[in-house]
C-alpha cells in the first residue's frame, strides 16, 4: 500500500505543504470532491506513509468527498523531525485539520487515523476542538506507557516481549518526555465533556498492543455518540484490512447517522 497514490487510482492529486505550530513542513496529497460537504482527513500509523488510506477513495471517492492525506514528520516527505508516536504528530494533526477548515469552512470535517495516527488525532482534537466534526479511530492505544511496554511482544513474540519490558523505562529518556503523559483515555474524556463528538472506534480482537481492559477503557471514554466494532481474530490495525469492506461501509454508515456525510456525487 506504500505505493498506491490517488491519481493512480483515478482521482484528482495536489501536493500540498502545510507548516506545523512547531515549524515542521508536512507533505500531504489533496484530492477535492466534487462538493464541499464533507472532507477526511487521514492520519497514518508509525513506519507508514500518506499512502495508508488511499484505498478508501475505492469505496467512498464516490460520494464527492474531499481526502487530505498527509505525511507525519519523520515519515515519507514530510520534515524529519523526532518521531513521538502521536505526542507532537498531533501538531501535524492540528495543522492539517486547519488547512482544511481553510479550503473548505462550511464542510464537515473527519479525523481519521490508524494507531499513531489515531493518537494524534485524538490529541490534536483534546487540544482544539473546533477542527473536527467527529473523529474516526482504528487502535489508539490507550496510554504510550502500555503500548511502549505491549511492544516487544507485539514484534518479537511473548518470550522476546518479556525479555525486553525491562527496558521500556528508557522510552522516556528516548522520547525526551514522559510516555504515560500521553494518555488517550483522559483526551477523549476531555473532548466529550467540552465538545461532544460522534467517535467511530475500531480494534483487532487480539491487538496485543492495546489490552481487552484497555480497549473497554477507550471506549467508555469516547462517550455516548460512539460507534464500536472489534474484528474478530485480528492483530493491531489489522482488522480493517482483514475486512475492508465492514470498515468502510461501517464508518460511511456511522457518518450518514450523524448527518456527516451526504451521497450527493454533485
Amino acid at each position: 500500500h506504500q505505493w498506491v497514490s490517488p491519481g493512480f487510482m483515478g482521482w484528482p492529486q495536489e501536493t500540498v505543504y502545510i507548516t506545523t505550530a512547531d515549524g515542521v513542513k508536512i507533505h500531504a496529497w489533496w484530492t477535492p470532491g466534487r462538493n464541499d460537504e464533507t472532507v477526511v482527513v487521514c492520519f497514518h500509523g508509525y513506519l507508514a506513509n500518506r499512502s495508508e488510506f488511499v484505498p478508501l477513495l475505492a469505496r467512498w471517492g464516490s460520494t464527492g468527498s474531499s481526502f487530505l492525506f498527509i505525511d507525519h514528520r519523520g515519515h515519507g516527505r514530510s520534515g524529519g523531525a523526532k518521531v513521538t508516536l502521536g505526542r507532537n504528530e498531533a501538531h501535524d494533526a492540528a495543522a492539517a485539520l486547519a488547512w482544511v477548515r481553510e479550503q473548505r469552512p462550511h464542510a464537515k470535517v473527519i479525523a481519521l487515523g490508524g494507531s499513531m495516527g489515531a493518537v494524534a488525532a485524538i490529541r490534536a482534537v483534546a487540544e482544539n476542538p473546533a477542527l473536527a466534526d467527529a473523529l474516526v479511530l482504528d487502535a489508539p492505544y490507550r496510554t504510550l506507557h502500555e503500548a511502549s511496554q505491549n511492544w516487544w511482544g507485539f514484534l518479537a513474540g511473548g518470550g522476546l516481549g518479556s525479555l525486553m519490558r525491562p527496558a521500556t523505562p528508557l522510552s522516556g529518556l528516548l522520547l525526551g518526555f514522559d510516555p504515560k503523559s500521553v494518555d488517550m483515555e483522559a483526551d477523549l474524556r476531555s473532548i466529550q465533556s467540552r465538545s461532544p463528538k460522534p467517535v467511530f472506534l475500531t480494534y483487532g480482537e487480539v491487538d496485543p498492543i492495546v489490552p481487552l481492559a484497555s480497549r473497554q477503557a477507550v471506549r467508555e471514554a469516547a462517550g455516548d455518540q460512539v460507534t464500536y466494532v472489534e474484528f474478530p481474530g485480528a492483530t493491531h490495525g489489522a482488522g480493517r484490512l482483514q475486512d475492508p469492506a465492514l470498515f468502510v461501509g461501517g464508518v460511511m454508515d456511522f457518518l450518514r447517522r450523524h448527518g456527516l456525510l451526504s451521497d450527493r456525487p454533485d
